[in-house]
């Protein structure tokens, strides 16, 4: 799948590695508005390279573009590239605005375009065996948590995507992967100015509320950029058992089920605990296995990539955490879902 790439910075040159390591990718253009930061990644990998995105996209050649920019560019730069008939992946989050990304899916979906949303974590390979576990042990409960240091300058800002939740947006889609249901209710608590003399998010707790009163099921994420040194996890608690990190190689599952022969009085809960490894797929390189998924994604197989819907999705549950953090009271995503 030939292939260019918008944006040159350092997360740019994270996803030239990996688009050029990839065998599904066939590598061909980069643009930055900063020339000489193209340049340098076209003359390390043998490519063109350009500072207008509109000239690179006159390429009939190039079949689809990867945007690592600025989350305010990502819905003007996601609408061009498929207005121009080429399949996209945007990094996360979606936009810095709800009613941006709902631009970027509706154009999506008048294109008839394939359109991801490059969220790698789910690639992992923690994340991407707790998926497969999280099938066969039915989730009712997550907790995730991401305890990190202080974020560059340009992302310290107020608002629903800057300071800390530019990074929980990742373990929000993680959440709404795992349990596999459309996130319902968001309740939120945040402090600002706590680490950073900024507007910006310091820390965050985030509850999400899915399925129906009959069937509820819960994610919480716990998110600072406080928390250097701090080992982060995930506990993952079902029907049939739970799961969480046993080492940085393996997960240990509890299975569960209950002795109904022995009454209600006496019911006993049988418990066996085994470890499971983590599977690396693409050598457990994450960026590199998203740029894979992109390509599966893009050419019909079966796929375990962000899409814009599922973007999206994630970005209603950072707006609607905003909102209950400011009105102290628990927010549905129907609240903020744009008509």
């Amino acid at each position: 799948m030939k292939t260019g790439l918008l944006g040159a910075g350092g997360r740019g040159i994270q996803h030239a590695k990996a688009l050029n390591a990839s065998p599904r990718i066939d590598f061909i253009a980069v643009c930055d508005l900063d020339i000489a930061r193209a340049q340098r990644i076209g003359a390390q990998f043998d490519i063109e390279p350009y500072d207008s995105a509109k000239e690179m996209l006159e390429r009939e050649d190039i079949e689809s573009v990867v945007i690592v920019t600025e989350a305010k560019d990502h819905a003007n730069l996601s609408i061009q590239v498929l207005e121009a008939g080429k399949h996209v992946m945007c990094e996360k989050p979606m936009s810095n605005s709800v009613q941006a990304a709902q631009r970027m899916l509706e154009a999506a979906r008048s294109s008839g375009l394939k359109a991801a949303i490059g969220y790698q974590r789910r690639f992992d390979p923690f994340f991407w065996t707790m998926k497969k576990i999280a099938h066969k042990l039915d989730p009712i409960q997550i907790t995730l948590t991401r305890q990190r240091g202080l974020f560059l300058q340009r992302y310290l800002r107020s608002g629903s995507t800057y300071g800390i939740m530019d990074d929980a947006c990742h373990h929000v889609d993680l959440a709404n992967w795992l349990i596999g249901q459309t996130p319902k209710t968001v309740s939120g608590s945040f402090r600002t100015g706590v680490f950073t003399p900024t507007n910006a998010i310091d820390t965050a707790n985030i509850q999400i509320e899915y399925g129906n009163n009959k069937d509820v099921r819960t994610a919480n994420v716990i998110t600072s950029m406080g928390g250097v040194g701090l080992q982060n996890f995930c506990q993952l608690v079902g029907k049939k058992g739970n799961a969480e990190r046993q080492d940085s190689e393996s997960i240990k599952i509890t299975e569960i089920r209950y002795d109904e022969e022995a009454g209600e009085e006496k019911q006993r809960q049988l418990t066996k605990t085994r470890r499971v490894d983590c599977e690396r797929i693409n050598g457990g390189d994450p960026t590199q296995a998203l740029e894979a998924a992109f390509a599966d994604y893009v050419q019909g197989r079966p796929s375990e990539i962000a899409n814009f819907h599922h973007g999206f999705e994630t970005l209603l549950v950072l707006e609607a955490a905003f909102q209950s953090a400011k009105k102290c009271t628990k927010v549905s995503i129907a609240e903020v879902r744009p008509s």
